[in-house]
Parts: C-alpha cells; sequence; structure tokens
C-alpha cells in the first residue's frame, strides 16, 4: 500500500551520495540483492524517482514493492493533490542489463532479456490503466493491445540508467539550490 512521504533534503542529500558511492564501486549490482533493498531503505532516493514526471511536483505518497492492478511495482510514488504518479521498474545493472553481446553478423546489439522483461511491464501496466474495462477478455486483449497500440500509446515512459538518474538527480537539486539562493539575495 502507498505510505505517506515527507520530503527531508537532508536525509536525500544524504541518500544521493550513499547511491553514487554504491555506483562507484563499480561492481554489478542484484535487482532482488542489491538495487531493490538500497530503494527500499533509501525513500527519499526512491521519491526522487518521481522526477521523471514532470508532471508530479511534490510527492506525498510512495509504495515499493506495490501491488498496482495486478502487477508488481517495485517504486510508485504520487502526488495526490495533483493526481500524479510515477511508476518506476528497476532492473539490475551488470554489463549486460541493457544490451546482449554484439554479434559478427549485427551491427546493432540485441535487447537484453531483462530490458525487455521489465519494459514487457510497463507495456502491462499502461494496457491496465487504459483498458480497465476490458477485465473480461483480459487474456486476448493483453496479447493484443501492444500490436494495436504499437507500444504504450501516449503514456510516457522514461528508461533511465541508474548512473543517469544519480547526475540528473543531482543537477535537478542543484538547480533548486541555485535558484533558492538567487531568490535570497
Amino acid at each position: 500500500m502507498f505510505a505517506p512521504y515527507v520530503r527531508d533534503p537532508a536525509a536525500r542529500q544524504r541518500e544521493l551520495h550513499e547511491f553514487e558511492r554504491l555506483l562507484q564501486a563499480g561492481t554489478a549490482l542484484g535487482e532482488r540483492a542489491d538495487i531493490l533493498p538500497f530503494f527500499r531503505q533509501n525513500r527519499h532516493l526512491a521519491a526522487c524517482l518521481g522526477y521523471a514526471n514532470n508532471n508530479l511536483a511534490s510527492p506525498d505518497l510512495l509504495g515499493v514493492e506495490q501491488e498496482l492492478l495486478g502487477f508488481r511495482c517495485d517504486i510508485a510514488i504520487g502526488d495526490s493533490r495533483r493526481s500524479q504518479f510515477t511508476l518506476a521498474e528497476l532492473e539490475d545493472a551488470s554489463e549486460k542489463s541493457i544490451f546482449r553481446p554484439r554479434t559478427l553478423t549485427r551491427a546493432f546489439p540485441h535487447w537484453s532479456n531483462r530490458f525487455e522483461a521489465g519494459f514487457s511491464q510497463l507495456v502491462d501496466w499502461a494496457w491496465r490503466i487504459g483498458r480497465d474495462r476490458w477485465l473480461d477478455a483480459a487474456g486476448s486483449a493483453r496479447l493484443d493491445w501492444p500490436y494495436r497500440n504499437n507500444g504504450i500509446q501516449g503514456q510516457l515512459t522514461t528508461v533511465w540508467t541508474y548512473d543517469y538518474f544519480l547526475g540528473f538527480v543531482q543537477a535537478r537539486i542543484n538547480e533548486a539550490m541555485a535558484d533558492s539562493a538567487s531568490a535570497h539575495r
């Protein structure tokens, strides 16, 4: 279930530094062994995933491993005042997390199985959110929906690496702090 979330900028900064240290270690990270427990223990960092949604101004709800519409969502962030939500699917972080090794017969590498499975989960969420009246025909609708709608019809989907996410959040916080400092001059 969603839990109330209250922002704590000092705690968020500490959690960002811990995440940066984790990434700088340079080791492969497993979703269940490393990534999910880290985000579960660092709620302010988890709430920063909401920044992927420009319409989510001030998160006040947070769920980790949230059951949602018959699927499990790793992180769900909500802004109840604006009725905006960000759903995040976390995956492992290894050399082969995004692409499979390149072959001699193909110019571009294939997407990894992990990446495709994670993206398929986003498609399932969009299907359930957009097609909840078709529950009696769920099996056939689920199989047919991505083909008829060519992906995730109209739903904003953002794919971030953990390194990009860290840099994005740090830049956003730095900009907000700079804006605040100049406003107080």
